[in-house]
C-alpha cells in the first residue's frame, strides 16, 4: 500500500493538479484522497477508474504491479496458458504452474496470491483430466481451490455464495468433469448457474457451447439450437472468433443427432472450420465433442 500511496502522490504533483483539484474534477472527496496518499484507505475499484482517467495512468494495474512483484509476468503467464488451452496444448501446461508457483512467492497481496492458487487449480484439473485421465483427482483439486476463499462449498450449495469470474470458471468446469462421474445430475444445474452469472464475458459463451452440449445429449433439440445461437451471437459481438469453431461443431453434432437430412454436408464443412481454428478430428457421428475450458 505505502508504495501505491507514493506512486499516485508522484503522479499527481507530476499533473500539478492539488488534492482540491483532484476532488473538484472527480468528486472523491479530499478524505479519500488524503487516506490514498498516506496509505490508510483501500482503493476501490471505481476510484481507481475516476483517476486513472485524469491521471492518464491506468492505476488498476499501477496497484497490481505494486502488489505483485511482477505484474506483467504474471499476465503473460496467464495469457501463454490461456493460448495453450485454447490449442488443447495440455501437457505442457506444467510450465505455466511453475512459473506461477515462483510468482506466487514474490506478492505481498494475499487477493493475488490466492487467485494465482486458482488459477494453477485449474491449470492442474486440466492436466490431470487430459493427460492424466483422472477426473476425479481433478474434482477434488477444483473443490479444494473453492473451499480457499469459500470453506463451506459443496456442489450441493454452492448457489448460496457469491464468485469471482475465475472461481465461475472452476465451477464450470467441475461441472463438466461431473458429466463423467455418479454426479452426472449436477451438471445441468451448474451450467445454467453459470449461464445466469456472467451475462457479458467468455465464461458465459463457454456455458452456452456446454449448455447446447448437454441438450443434444438429452435430444433437447430445440434449446439445444437456442443454446448455439445465443452463444454464437455473444462470440461475435466479443470478438471471440475461436470460439465460432466450436459452435460449428455443435451444430454439426446436433444435426446428425436430430437427423437432419444434410447433416453431412454440414460435417464436412465443420472440418473446414474445425482446421482452421485448430480444434482436434472429430467424428460428427462418434466422438465426444471437445471441452471448452
Amino acid at each position: 500500500m505505502q508504495l501505491f500511496s507514493q506512486r499516485i502522490k508522484e503522479i499527481r504533483q507530476k499533473l500539478c493538479f492539488s488534492q482540491a483539484d483532484v476532488s473538484e474534477q472527480t468528486g472523491i472527496s479530499l478524505g479519500t484522497l488524503r487516506g490514498l496518499e498516506n496509505g490508510k484507505v483501500m482503493p476501490r475499484l471505481d476510484t481507481l477508474k475516476f483517476l486513472s482517467n485524469l491521471y492518464k495512468h491506468n492505476l488498476i494495474e499501477v496497484y497490481a504491479t505494486c502488489l505483485v512483484g511482477n505484474y506483467q509476468a504474471l499476465l503473460t503467464t496467464y495469457n501463454r496458458a490461456e493460448a495453450k488451452i485454447a490449442y488443447q496444448n495440455y501437457a505442457e501446461l506444467g510450465d505455466e504452474i511453475t512459473e506461477l508457483i515462483a510468482l506466487r512467492e514474490h506478492t505481498s497481496s494475499e487477493f493475488f496470491a490466492t487467485q494465482i492458487t486458482q488459477r494453477m487449480a485449474l491449470l492442474s484439473a486440466i492436466i490431470l483430466t487430459e493427460r492424466d485421465n483422472d477426473r476425479r483427482g481433478a474434482l477434488r483439486v477444483l473443490t479444494n481451490a473453492l473451499k480457499q476463499t469459500t470453506p463451506t462449498f459443496s456442489t450441493r450449495t454452492y448457489e448460496q455464495f457469491y464468485y469471482s469470474d475465475l472461481e465461475k470458471r472452476l465451477l464450470m468446469t467441475i461441472g463438466l468433469l461431473s458429466r463423467f462421474t455418479e454426479h452426472k445430475p449436477a451438471t445441468l444445474k451448474l451450467f445454467q448457474f453459470v449461464h445466469q452469472t456472467s451475462s457479458a464475458s467468455i465464461l458465459h459463451i463457454k456455458a452456452c457451447y456446454h449448455l447446447a452440449l448437454y441438450y443434444i445429449e438429452s435430444k433437447q433439440f430445440q434449446l439445444a439450437r437456442d443454446c448455439i445461437n445465443e452463444g454464437k451471437e455473444h462470440a461475435q459481438e466479443q470478438n471471440q472468433m475461436y470460439s465460432l469453431g466450436y459452435f460449428g461443431l455443435a451444430e454439426a453434432k446436433l444435426a446428425y443427432q436430430h437427423n437432419e437430412p444434410d447433416w453431412q454436408k454440414q460435417a464436412e464443412q465443420i472440418n473446414l472450420i474445425r482446421n482452421y481454428f485448430n480444434l482436434p478430428f472429430v467424428a460428427i457421428e462418434t466422438d465426444a465433442l471437445p471441452l471448452f475450458y
